[in-house]
C-alpha cells in the first residue's frame, strides 16, 4: 500500500508542474501498453484517486521454470501456457516444429524429418502400421522428444488430443486482435483467458503459410490408425476444430502444465475375486496389458475396460498402449453358456460353411442382438475412435479377438470376407427383403437345398449413436480393410441393395457367426 501511495503523490506533483508550464498538455492513462483514458489538462479541475486492494486467487496463475501458466477452470484441471514455445509474449508467433522434433529448421518435409528415412513409408519411431515402417506402438510423443519439455523443463509438455479437445469444447472462443496480431481469446469456465495467435505454418521449403489468418497447433498424439499423420488444432476466423497433418510440417506448440509426469495403472476385479498390483509408469511410456489374475465363478474373462459397465475404452490382454494419464482397468465378464446350443443352418454352400440363425446377443432370428466394434468382445455405449481398442490392425482377427469364438465357443467365428462373398453370390442364394414378426430384413434362401436364414436390418452404432435401425443392416467380417485407414470389411444392405462395405473399425455393427469345415 505504501508503494501505491508514493506513486500517486509523485504523479500529482508532476501534474501540477505540467499544468503551470503548459495548459495545453494532455493527460493519458495507459494499461497493458494501450491508452485507456485521454483528456486535455485545461479541462480538468481536479483528480481524485481511490486506492483499493484487490484480492487475487493465487492459484489461477503461476510460474513454472520461468514460464507463465493460467488455470482456465477446465474439468481436468489442466493449466495452459500463456504463450507459444519460442515466443516472448502471448501474441508472438514463436517457433515452428515438426511433430516430435525439438529444433526449428529451414525446410519442413519428409526428406528432412528426423523420424524417417526420407519418406512416410520408412518411419523410424511412433509407428503403428507396418506398411509405414517399424512398428513400435508408440502413439504419444515421449518427453525426450517433447519440445515443450526440452525447452521449458519442469512439468511442461505438449498437450494430448484429449487436452486440446477439452479446451475446444469447454471454452468460449472469441476472434480478437492483440497488439495488431489476429488470434483467438480463449475464455475458460472460470473467466480466465489465454490468447492464441494465428501463426500459420511451414510446409516444405515454402514461405510461412496463412500467417495472421490461420493457427496450426500440434498435439502430442498420432491420428487413430495412421502413422504418418498427427492430430492438432486448426484455428481459422470462420471455423476451428481439430484435424491432422503430415508429421513433417512445421507448426506451433502451445504447452500445458502437467500435474505429474508419472502415472498409475490400477486393476479392478469388477465382481471378480483375486488381486492385481498397481503399476507405475512414466508419461508416454508404452505398456503391455497383462492377463487377468481375477476369477469369477461361472463367468469367462473377456477383456478390460476403463469403465466398470464397459462404457469406456475397451482393452485386451497383450495389447500395447501408450500411457498419458492415470487409468483404472476393470475386468469384463461374460456368463458361461456351456449348456446353450447355438443353432445353425446348412445352406448347401460349396465351402460347407454353416450360418448361425441369430446374431450374437439375439434370442431369435429377428432380434437385432448386440453391436461390436471390430475386434472387440464387449458392447459399450460410446463407439468412437477414442474408445477403440486397436492401433495396429491385423489382417485377420485372431480368435482371441473374435467375439463369436470368445462368446459362443470353439468352432464359431466371425465369417471371413470369402465366406460372406459366398453368401452374397446370387448363384447360390436368393436375397429377399421381407418382414419377420414386424422386423425388416432379408430372407436368404439357398438355391441349392432351399434352406434359409433371416438377417435383421439392425442398423449400426456410430459416433452419433444408433442409426438406420429397421432400414439398413451392417455385418462385420473378420478381415481388415485396405481402402480406408483404420477400416474393416463386411457387407451391408437396405431395402433395395446388398453390397460389400468397408467402414471404420470403431463403429458398432452386427455379427452373424459361422461354422466352417
Amino acid at each position: 500500500m505504501k508503494k501505491l501511495f508514493l506513486i500517486t503523490i509523485a504523479f500529482l506533483l508532476s501534474l501540477g508542474v505540467m499544468a503551470q508550464t503548459n495548459a495545453d498538455r494532455t493527460l493519458q492513462l495507459y494499461y497493458g501498453g494501450e491508452i485507456i483514458y485521454s483528456r486535455a489538462l485545461s479541462l480538468l479541475d481536479s483528480l481524485n484517486f481511490k486506492i483499493e486492494t484487490i484480492e487475487e486467487d493465487d492459484n489461477s496463475i503461476g510460474i513454472e521454470n520461468g514460464h507463465e501458466w493460467v488455470d482456465l477452470g477446465l474439468p481436468s484441471g489442466t493449466k495452459w501456457a500463456t504463450m507459444n514455445v519460442g515466443a516472448t509474449s502471448p501474441e508472438r508467433y514463436g517457433s515452428y516444429y515438426a511433430w516430435g522434433e525439438i529444433e526449428p529448421k529451414l525446410t519442413y518435409d519428409w526428406s528432412t524429418y528426423k523420424w524417417c528415412n526420407g519418406n512416410y513409408n520408412s518411419i523410424l519411431k511412433y509407428c503403428i502400421n507396418s506398411n509405414n515402417g517399424k512398428v513400435d506402438y508408440k502413439t504419444i510423443i515421449e518427453l525426450f522428444d517433447d519440445v515443450a519439455n526440452k525447452e521449458w523443463g519442469g512439468r511442461w509438455r505438449i498437450p494430448t488430443k484429449e487436452e486440446q479437445d477439452e479446451l475446444l469444447n469447454n471454452c468460449t472462443w472469441s476472434w480478437s486482435v492483440k497488439n495488431g496480431i489476429n488470434g483467438y481469446t480463449v475464455i475458460g469456465p472460470n473467466g480466465n483467458s489465454i490468447f492464441m495467435p494465428m501463426a500459420g505454418c511451414y510446409r516444405g521449403d515454402t514461405e510461412l503459410l496463412n500467417v495472421d489468418s490461420v493457427g496450426y497447433y500440434w498435439s502430442s498424439s498420432l491420428v487413430f490408425g495412421r502413422s504418418n499423420d498427427a492430430r492438432g488444432f486448426y484455428l481459422g476466423m470462420k471455423e476451428k476444430g481439430y484435424t491432422y497433418y503430415d508429421r513433417c510440417y512445421g507448426q506451433s506448440i502451445r504447452p500445458v502444465l502437467a500435474s505429474t509426469l508419472t502415472h498409475t495403472i490400477n486393476f479392478e476385479g469388477n465382481n471378480g475375486e483375486g488381486m492385481m498390483s498397481s503399476i507405475n509408469m512414466g508419461y508416454a511410456e508404452t505398456f503391455i496389458i497383462p492377463e487377468s489374475k481375477f476369477t469369477r465363478f461361472d463367468y469367462k474373462f473377456i477383456g478390460w475396460n476403463s469403465e466398470p459397465d464397459a462404457s469406456g475404452v475397451s482393452y485386451s490382454s497383450g495389447q500395447i498402449i501408450t500411457i498419458s494419464d492415470d487409468i483404472t482397468l476393470y475386468a469384463q465378464w461374460y456368463k458361461n453358456e456351456v449348456d446353450i446350443q447355438h443353432e445353425y443352418v446348412d445352406l448347401g454352400l460349396p465351402s460347407g460353411t454353416k450360418w448361425a440363425t441369430c446374431n450374437i446377443g439375439a434370442s431369435s432370428p429377428e432380434d437385432y442382438g448386440d453391436y461390436f466394434a471390430w475386434g472387440e468382445i464387449s458392447t459399450k455405449s460410446n463407439y468412437t475412435s477414442s474408445t477403440y481398442t486397436f492401433t495396429e490392425l491385423p489382417n485377420i482377427l485372431p480368435l482371441t479377438n473374435d467375439v463369436a469364438n470368445v462368446l459362443w465357443g470353439s468352432g464359431w467365428h466371425i465369417p471371413t470376407n470369402e465366406e460372406q462373398d459366398e453368401l452374397l453370390n446370387t448363384d447360390y442364394c436368393i436375397w429377399t427383403w421381407t418382414t419377420l414378426n414386424g422386423v425388416n430384413g432379408y430372407e436368404i434362401t439357398s438355391k441349392i437345398n432351399g434352406n434359409s436364414i433371416f438377417l435383421p436390418a439392425a442398423g449400426s452404432h456410430g459416433e452419433l449413436g444408433l442409426w438406420e435401425v429397421g432400414y439398413e443392416g451392417n455385418y462385420w467380417s473378420s478381415c481388415s480393410g485396405w481402402m480406408i485407414s483404420g477400416g474393416a470389411i463386411g457387407f451391408g444392405f437396405d431395402s433395395t441393395t446388398v453390397y460389400g462395405i468397408e467402414t471404420s473399425c470403431y463403429n458398432g455393427q452386427s455379427v452373424r457367426p459361422v461354422l466352417s469345415n
